[in-house]
């Protein structure tokens, strides 16, 4: 997580709410005990400008 935290620091995309994702990625996983888990963060769609909000999307597999 450190590591996504520096990559999203440095691609100035705003702060995840990790305690938030990790409930969720926690509630998800339980019942799947061998699934993988793939997080991608992106800003989401594009616009003019810099200004862009997160988004994230979680699979689980």
């Amino acid at each position: 997580m450190k590591r996504m935290e520096r990559a999203l620091e440095a691609l100035r995309i705003e702060p995840v709410e990790w305690h938030a994702l990790r409930e969720d990625i926690e509630s998800r996983a339980l019942p799947h005990p061998q699934a993988g888990i793939k997080l991608h963060v992106s800003r989401g769609e594009g616009g003019r400008g810099y200004s862009a909000k997160l988004n994230q999307v979680l699979s689980l597999r």
